[in-house]
């Protein structure tokens, strides 16, 4: 009934509870300590496992190349897979914050990825796009915008 007079318009914006600037600052923060952990323990073992005692600069730039693609690729899942399947990352969790679509329904895989590859124009912009947050009435970021998604307090 909420979501459905939402999207008449009935019921103003204002009335869902957004999650503020330095929240998600905080939450955001959790998953990077996260993804740093696993991001450190991926290195050391790309690193052990290269066998490079005489490092030809070609050889390093390959291998620093390959874990750059690897990283990435583990990062888009943490935020993909969470967020697809329960709407938050565990630093939103920590934080008890929820990823709602503007209607109020949840996000689901597709739009969790997007979501996920949006944040690039939000980092692509010196962080002009995460700073939006700040000034927003509903504080919502770039990526936010991109994707009509909200960050609610649960």
């Amino acid at each position: 009934m909420f979501v459905q007079k939402l999207r008449e318009g009935l019921l103003p914006p204002q009335r869902l509870p957004f999650a503020g600037f330095w929240i998600r600052c905080g939450s955001l923060t959790i998953d990077y300590i996260v993804l740093y952990i696993i991001m450190m323990i991926v290195a050391g073992v790309g690193v052990g496992f290269s066998g490079l005692r005489n490092p030809d600069p070609f050889k390093v730039l390959r291998l620093e190349g390959l874990l750059l693609g690897i990283q990435f690729l583990i990062a888009t899942t943490y935020e993909t897979w969470f967020v697809g399947k329960n709407g938050a990352t565990p630093g939103m969790v920590s934080c008890r914050l929820q990823l709602i679509r503007g209607d109020g329904s949840s996000l689901g895989f597709q739009r969790a990825l997007f979501r996920c590859l949006a944040r690039l124009a939000s980092s692509f912009t010196f962080g002009i796009g995460y700073l939006m947050a700040a000034f927003d009435e509903e504080h919502r970021t770039l990526h936010d915008y991109i994707c009509d998604t909200r960050v609610v307090r649960k």
